[in-house]
């Protein structure tokens, strides 16, 4: 089963003000964002306007961000995503290497998953929205695997 997945990250820091520390959510858009099948090894995904994560056949969504310079240190990063089917089996996020491009990643030169950042456990009903905390992961680029 396909499981369609959006993704967003919020980043929340601490702003330093001179009376009491406030906290400021801030949206950052994801700047790149494909997904990658071992069905079709060389066919990119970039232009597609849902992002696919399964275990068989194996799909892969990639996305990346752009953090902004933020006054103060981040104290909570969430990753948001809005996923169209249940994923049973849950999710896992990882972290990735940098270097791909959304309109030229395939499952042929895509970087492999690297440390898990997060897991989201199984859920059956869709159409809902998930918030994964990856505060300590690394905030460049991620990818999601069912």
């Amino acid at each position: 089963m396909t499981r369609r997945v959006f993704i967003t990250v919020v980043l929340v820091a601490l702003a330093a003000v001179a009376t009491a520390p406030t906290a400021v959510a801030q949206t950052v858009p994801a700047e790149a964002d494909s997904w990658v099948t071992d069905r079709h090894p060389s066919r990119n995904y970039g232009t597609d306007r849902t992002l696919n994560a399964a275990a068989k056949p194996l799909k892969r969504t990639y996305v990346r961000f752009v953090v902004p310079t933020l006054e103060g240190a981040v104290q909570r990063a969430l990753l948001r995503i809005h996923a169209s089917t249940g994923a049973p089996n849950g999710l896992r996020v990882h972290a990735t290497a940098a270097g791909w491009g959304e309109r030229t990643i395939t499952h042929a030169n895509a970087p492999a998953a690297g440390a898990q950042a997060a897991t989201v456990a199984g859920f059956t009903v869709g159409g809902t929205w998930r918030e994964i905390d990856v505060t300590f992961a690394e905030p460049y680029a991620a990818s999601a695997c069912a």
